[in-house]
């Protein structure tokens, strides 16, 4: 009797590994059905065309708010169409114009979070797809402010630049000429940020009061990072000086310092000094003396400091010069006496753009966006400040919450293709798999505290990878093997374990070219090959349910699989060129794929009996008749197996089952001889449902 049927298709290699408990649970072919986590196996649904509104289909990403509010979005040539209620007939929600050529769409990476997908290319700025309402979407850029960056060692810079100001007629947004010496700027930097540090000169400026009891006259402001001395001149003056601050370039001001002097007699001169160490402070000093009296002078002196500030490049001049326009969110003007001798000894430039490239992987991770992997930094990933998307900036004096910048220092440099996020943030490349950490607090990960580290060398080929169970499913490199990523509680560390190893000839002369997890109503794992053909794995490690079966179907051109929520199951789809088609419902579906009937079929392995002198793997055996334990089912067609399963076959008899609903045993009786192969198949070519959860022959054993 075999009770569990959980391993599924097992490779023809194992067809004699009687010493194998998996050879007990394990299958010669399962067809077009599936092996249930309790160890049954039944038909697989068919899939059904889904109505939309028609045209292409290059990519699509699914859309999914919650359960019940879900869409897909059809990433094709130059345009985006957006479709709801993918449970039943489609609707058109919305259609965009989009930047991404139909050629690259396959290569988009996403992160949703609320309802913002967040979108990433190697060709494309990154961008964003916002749902404003249920027909009212829109595509834009993602604004990023503070960086990232690259220093200007690995920009390939040996000598300082010097920056001046420019001639413009628009006093309000002048603009900058940024000098090298060396050949080191290209014309597809146009649009590029880039960061400079430069020195802020030293001021010693003095103001006379004005002469009211309510109303200051105050000094321009200056910018101070260091320190502001306040020193008050005259004779006999009565009146008040005042010292305010801004963090917002003067749009509000607070009042930090203040001194009133009402009696010269016994009130001598002011003498005060301010530090401050934060970066974009702004002070005024205000001064009014009593009308009648004497002025008073109030001496100004700020101390020079580096400054950095951030510039884009807004025109191109020659690999030697550029112009740049200031970029501060604060909106500081730069001092009026920059020149060509002004030198930039520390400079950095903008990490992301038409000539470095653009992240090609995307995820998010403790509150943060996280982008990985451009053209001229494939090892490197950039994680946003906690709970602002887009900004990448770090303080003069890091802080927990700081844009994060990691290098993998792995041996190669194959490139970030794809980042997951569960505890640990997961990086995968075509030679290994990476774990990022934090160091920090409570596990997170701050600009000081964080770890990478290579956990296996598996190779994962560039197809996102999934979560099933709680585990990391990926393709191998070489896109013939499955392996699932698990963590390890005393390695403290991921460890991998290939999937398809007892049904390695299912991969074989195949690519995957898709893969996707439907969690309800069975925990399957699909994969799509180049073929056409695609194949379904249980996945079930708690209850060592781990089961193969083979699938075909006369639906021609598919591209992937796609997985998303639904209300009752994972709603799981199979896409085309021009069609989209979801998979029926497991216990009320026509076994037909576009309205074509499937065949599904089943096929032990070689009856084998223990003895007391060893197994009877090769002895001859009569298989006289045989018992089908079955639910909800119908009927199936049964014939002996062996050497020649099409002379076999021609001797099929059907079985009627007893569809009551609960488990009943159907016995049949084979037209059957010795064969040292006797086996047992059972196949259902009608649309009819058929779910075994045990099959019993009756063994007669012969001579070797």
């Amino acid at each position: 009797m075999q009770a569990s049927f959980s391993k599924g298709e097992l490779s023809p290699l194992l067809h004699a590994r009687v010493d194998l408990a998996a050879y007990s649970t394990g299958l010669a072919e399962l067809k077009n059905m599936i092996v249930l986590p309790q160890g049954g196996i039944t038909r697989r649904a068919g899939f059904v065309k889904v109505r939309y509104p028609g045209g292409d289909i290059c990519r699509v990403i699914p859309f999914v708010f919650n359960e019940t509010d879900t869409a897909l979005i059809n990433f094709k040539d130059s345009g985006i169409a957006i479709y709801g209620n993918i449970s039943g007939e489609f609707t058109q929600l919305a259609s965009l114009t989009s930047p991404y050529n139909g050629d690259d769409v396959q290569d988009l990476n996403y992160v949703q979070s609320g309802n913002v997908i967040f979108l990433a290319h190697r060709k494309y700025p990154p961008k964003m797809l916002v749902r404003n309402s249920l027909y009212s979407w829109t595509l834009k850029d993602i604004e990023f402010r503070g960086g990232p960056f690259i220093d200007s060692a690995e920009w390939g810079a040996t000598k300082p630049l010097t920056i001046e100001r420019g001639v413009s007629m628009e006093a309000e947004d002048p603009f900058y000429v940024l000098n090298s010496s060396e050949n080191i700027f290209k014309s597809t930097l146009v649009g590029t940020l880039v960061k400079l540090e430069y020195p802020m000169p030293a001021v010693n400026e003095s103001l006379e009061s004005y002469g009211s009891t309510t109303l200051s006259r105050f000094s321009k402001k200056y910018e101070v990072k260091g320190t502001l001395n306040v020193v008050t001149t005259g004779e006999n003056w009565k009146g008040r000086i005042t010292i305010q601050r801004s963090s917002d370039d003067g749009e509000t001001w607070i009042t930090v310092r203040q001194y009133i002097r009402t009696d010269p007699q016994t009130q001598g001169q002011w003498d005060f000094t301010i530090s401050e160490s934060d970066d974009n402070i702004v002070y005024r000093v205000g001064a009014a003396h009593e009308p009648d009296n004497p002025k008073v002078t109030v001496n100004i002196t700020v101390s020079g400091f580096l400054k950095n500030d951030i510039f884009k490049i807004i025109d191109y001049q020659s690999a030697k010069k550029v112009y740049i326009r200031l970029q501060n969110s604060t909106g500081f003007t730069l001092p009026e006496n920059l020149s060509a001798t002004t030198k930039v000894t520390l400079w950095s430039m903008g990490a992301w753009g038409k000539y470095q490239g653009y992240p090609g992987a995307i995820a998010m991770y403790q509150d943060r966006l996280v982008f990985a992997s451009s053209k001229l930094q494939p090892q490197t990933i950039w994680l946003s400040r906690t709970g602002d998307y887009s900004d990448f900036s770090i303080s003069s004096t890091l802080k927990d919450d700081d844009a994060v910048t990691i290098t993998l220092a792995g041996s190669s440099a194959d490139g970030i293709h794809s980042l997951v996020t569960t505890t640990d943030l997961l990086a995968f490349t075509i030679s290994g798999e990476w774990k990022i950490r934090g160091a920090g607090d409570n596990g997170a990960i701050t600009p000081s505290a964080f770890t990478a580290h290579q956990q296996t060398n598996i190779g994962t080929k560039n197809i996102r990878p999934i979560v099933a169970d709680g585990r990391i499913i990926i393709v191998q490199a070489q896109g013939e093997k499955v392996f699932s990523l698990g963590y390890d509680l005393n390695s403290d560390g991921y460890t991998g374990s290939e999937l398809t190893i007892l049904s390695s000839h299912i991969f074989e002369g195949k690519q995957i070219i898709s893969i996707a997890y439907q969690r309800t109503p069975d925990s399957l794992i699909w994969v799509l090959f180049d073929d056409g053909t695609f194949a379904s794995c249980t996945f079930n490690p708690e209850h060592e349910v781990i089961g193969w079966a083979r699938h075909e179907t006369g639906i021609s051109g598919l591209q992937e699989f796609l997985s998303v929520p639904g209300a009752r199951q994972t709603e799981l789809f199979l896409i085309s060129g021009i069609k989209i088609y979801r998979a029926e419902a497991r216990l009320n579906t026509a076994y037909t794929d576009d309205g074509v009937s499937f065949e599904s079929i089943i096929r032990t392995l070689r009856i084998n009996i223990n003895a007391e002198d060893g197994n009877l793997l090769t002895n001859k055996k009569l298989i006289s008749r045989i018992v089908v334990s079955t639910l909800k089912s119908e009927s199936a067609w049964a014939a002996p197996g062996g050497l020649n399963d099409a002379n076999n076959w021609e001797r099929r008899r059907k079985i009627n089952f007893d569809n009551t609903g609960y488990l009943t045993d159907s016995e049949i009786q084979l037209d059957n001889g010795f064969d040292e192969y006797a086996c047992v198949q059972i196949r259902s070519i009608d649309n009819q449902p058929l779910t075994v959860a045990a099959i019993t022959p009756v063994v007669t054993i012969g001579s070797r």
